[in-house]
């Protein structure tokens, strides 16, 4: 939902995650596509640690939604 998103926040943006030294997208969007992802169950979180594990059912939706290969 783009509407909802803050007019105060950043829209999108590269992040270099600190720990991993990996990429990712912050600011509204990067959020926006958390929160769906996590009601559909297409990732998980780690409960112990900021970790996110993607679903079986979310690489291949992330594929067939967003053209994203999550395979590694």
């Amino acid at each position: 939902d783009l509407d909802g998103m803050s007019a105060r926040r950043k829209f999108a943006y590269a992040c270099l995650d600190w720990s991993e030294r990996r990429p990712h997208i912050g600011g509204a969007l990067g959020a926006s596509l958390l929160e769906y992802g996590l009601a559909r169950r297409w990732m998980t979180r780690d409960l112990n640690s900021r970790a996110l594990y993607m679903t079986r059912a979310g690489k291949r939706e992330m594929l067939n939604v967003f053209g994203l290969n999550c395979e590694e």
